[in-house]
């Protein structure tokens, strides 16, 4: 079967598939969404945009966070006053 039969047959079944294809479509759906969808909607939006920054910013802090900690090393009053007298004596 070559190109240009096939083509022919697909010709010959255009109307067909073209009226199966109007007659198929649905009408125009008289429907009201309220607000609550809506809201819904922005409501997922918004925490799905909050999740993302979250973890963006944990993601970039984190490292602040370890190296801050490593430089602002609080001791212990007892390692305090053992640093004090192995200084001293």
């Amino acid at each position: 079967m070559n190109l240009i039969s096939t083509e022919r047959q697909l010709l010959r079944y255009l109307p067909v598939m073209t009226v199966i294809v109007l007659i198929a479509q649905p009408g125009l759906a008289h429907a009201y969404v309220g607000p609550a969808a809506t809201m819904n909607f922005f409501g997922a939006a918004f925490g799905l945009i909050a999740a993302i920054l979250s973890a963006i910013g944990v993601l970039l802090f984190w490292p602040m966070k370890i190296f801050l900690r490593f430089v602002c090393r609080v001791i212990s009053p007892a390692q305090a006053r053992t640093v004090e007298s192995e200084s001293a004596g």
